[in-house]
């Protein structure tokens, strides 16, 4: 996703923001591990894509998220 962002002119930001199962929350209470490092197949419940993208000749960024199901 950096790399797209970049070639796009754009910075990705908050590495940390891994995502969450869809209605935990909060979210900690529930998992504390990153999404990314999943061994295995993920359960059939829908986890939230969060991304956070910087232009900075605007000065200006965008906050998203997205369903992975």
């Amino acid at each position: 996703m950096e790399e797209e962002a970049k070639k796009r002119g754009y910075r990705m930001i908050g590495r940390h923001m891994t995502g969450h199962r869809l209605a935990d929350f909060p979210h900690a209470t529930y998992y504390r591990g990153k999404l990314a490092d999943q061994g295995y197949a993920l359960s059939p419940y829908a986890w939230v894509l969060e991304v956070c993208l910087v232009d900075d000749s605007l000065k200006r960024a965008a906050f998203y998220e997205d369903l992975l199901f």
